[in-house]
């Protein structure tokens, strides 16, 4: 919707630099994208704007009611009891179940199994577990078989070893075992 109403926007702007009115603009959008998509007032509006100069496409901050609900308030009871529901919350601080779930959003927890917790990622938890996970052994994999001197370079360039070639480089691990074995036992 968000992405709408900007994209409308743009196309209000062309509209004005083309040196059309609101009018003509309205039905030229409303056209493409059915009738209704944009009102003939809003485009007006728009034009005001540009013609003052204005001509930032982007909505405007809007100030709202202050909060009355204190944020300190609320992360102490967290903390004091991390198994509160925002229904208790909303019992004991007064006031309505959604205000208390923004306000807990807000300062960053999350409820995991009845238990509110601080939802801060550490920079290594942004990354997706299961690729964490198989580059982590797949990177251990490669520098044992680097380290043993059994990855063919082949392989290395590949960045992975097949069966074979691991069935292979047992056998000759083992040979060099057993010559070693002779020339200690000898």
């Amino acid at each position: 919707m968000e992405e709408n109403k900007e994209h409308f926007r743009h196309l209000m702007f062309f509209y004005y630099q083309k040196g059309k009115n609101a009018s003509q603009a309205t039905n030229s959008i409303c056209s493409v994208y059915g009738e209704g998509a944009l009102a003939e007032r809003t485009v007006r509006k728009w034009f005001a704007k540009f013609r003052a100069g204005d001509f930032n496409l982007k909505d405007q901050e809007r100030s709202s009611r202050p909060s009355t609900t204190d944020d300190d308030q609320i992360k102490t009871l967290i903390e004091n009891n991390p198994r509160y529901t925002t229904r208790e919350l909303t019992e004991i601080l007064k006031i309505s179940k959604t205000t208390v779930h923004d306000h807990v959003v807000k300062l960053g927890y999350v409820s995991r199994y009845d238990v509110w917790v601080p939802h801060n990622l550490a920079e290594k938890n942004l990354m997706d577990p299961i690729s964490r996970a198989r580059g982590r052994v797949s990177e251990r994999a490669r520098e044992r078989e680097r380290e043993r001197g059994r990855v063919s370079e082949r392989a290395r360039a590949r960045g992975r070893v097949s069966e074979r070639e691991r069935g292979r480089e047992r056998g000759r691990e083992g040979e060099r075992e057993r010559e070693r074995d002779e020339r200690n036992y000898m």
